[in-house]
């Protein structure tokens, strides 16, 4: 979770008095974090997603994180990626923060082969 994000109940006043607000959640992934495993690549993708959504306006509710996992490899899990499609179904985080979209540094981040992207899934403009 992002440092500095607001409880449900300030994100809930947030969209009552501009339902136009846009609550999303970052997905970073990495396949390999180099021999120190310190995940500072995946702190670079969360740092620059952070940055656009304040840029297009839009309130980052919750990050997911996969650290040091191939999105090639079928045999691997991608713990958090599969939250985050529970959590897309649902509309809602575990914690109850509404979820109107997903951003990625990029579309491979996301889907595990190229031309693949799961139907549960739209790319934003």
């Amino acid at each position: 979770m992002p440092a500095d994000v607001l409880s449900v109940a300030e994100v809930q006043a947030m969209l009552a008095a501009d339902p136009a607000l846009k609550c999303v959640v970052c997905y970073a992934r990495i396949s390999f974090d180099g021999r120190a495993k310190d995940a500072h690549g995946i702190e670079d993708q969360h740092r620059e997603l952070m940055a656009k959504a304040k840029a297009l306006g839009w309130l980052v509710v919750y990050r997911y994180t996969d650290n040091d996992k191939s999105a090639s490899k079928e045999e691997v899990v991608r713990d958090d990626f599969e939250q985050m499609l529970v959590d897309l179904n649902t509309g809602r985080t575990p914690e109850g923060y509404p979820i109107h979209g997903v951003m990625a540094i990029n579309d491979d981040r996301l889907y595990r082969r190229l031309g693949t992207v799961p139907p549960r899934l739209h790319r934003l403009p």
